[in-house]
């Protein structure tokens, strides 16, 4: 809501905790994540703050500094959260897989085994009218805080992005024509998600702008929609 959260009992819809300050104005929906045995709340502000809460308590939340960016602001979706993963260390003693199937599609009925991935680091990445802002989640002696991690370079109003791998997959939506100019076309970037780091972009393949919120990741893929109607 307008100056807090609440929170609504799942099935009569009451209200179970409520968190408000009459300083603050949230202006992005909530991002819910599990950390240390909690369910924890994310929300940001209209002067550039994002606040954690206990999904339990609604108690007085950790909040982040403001953005000193200049005329950096949510969007209305803004927030996204992702944990860092890597493959387990191989044990030398372990049992060696079984055998992948020919290739000529015998072996039916041999399933390959998963491989073992540790959680580390979790984030937040919040979308600003003109940039991705990453944040590490951090425990201090059970509270958790917010630790500036990496900005993106400039981008024209991106829609919170889509993480991969620890690849963080951002796009510049870009502008629609209009009596100023032609507009600009969109470009999707991959950033390495601990360090920000620009590990490629698309260039000049997008032809358009990307109206709204037209990026998601399926099939191994990342997809961008363009206004011209094509899907890249």
């Amino acid at each position: 809501v307008t100056n807090g959260v609440v929170t609504l009992d799942p099935k009569t819809l009451a209200v179970r905790q409520s968190y408000s300050d009459p300083a603050r104005t949230i202006v992005t929906g909530p991002v819910v994540f599990r950390q240390n045995d909690k369910d924890v709340i994310a929300v940001g502000t209209k002067d550039g703050q994002i606040l954690l809460l206990d999904a339990n308590t609604l108690a007085a939340p950790s909040a982040t500094p403001a953005f000193t960016t200049a005329g950096a602001t949510f969007a209305g979706e803004a927030l996204s959260f992702w944990q860092e993963y890597s493959v387990a260390p191989v044990d030398p003693a372990a049992a060696a897989p079984p055998p992948a199937p020919p290739a000529a599609g015998g072996g039916r009925g041999v399933v390959a085994p998963g491989i073992p991935m540790i959680p580390g680091r979790a984030w937040l990445l919040a979308a600003t009218n003109n940039s991705i802002v990453a944040w590490k989640i951090a425990d201090e002696g059970g509270k958790l805080t917010l630790q500036p991690g990496w900005t993106s370079p400039a981008l024209s109003s991106p829609v919170p992005p889509v993480i991969v791998n620890n690849v963080v997959f951002a796009v510049s939506s870009g502008k629609p024509a209009g009596a100023a100019g032609s507009g600009t076309p969109a470009v999707l970037y991959a950033l390495d998600g601990m360090t920000g780091k620009a590990l490629w972009n698309s260039g000049t393949a997008i032809k358009s702008y990307m109206p709204g919120r037209a990026l998601w990741t399926s099939n191994s893929q990342v997809y961008v929609g363009g206004d011209d109607g094509a899907v890249y």
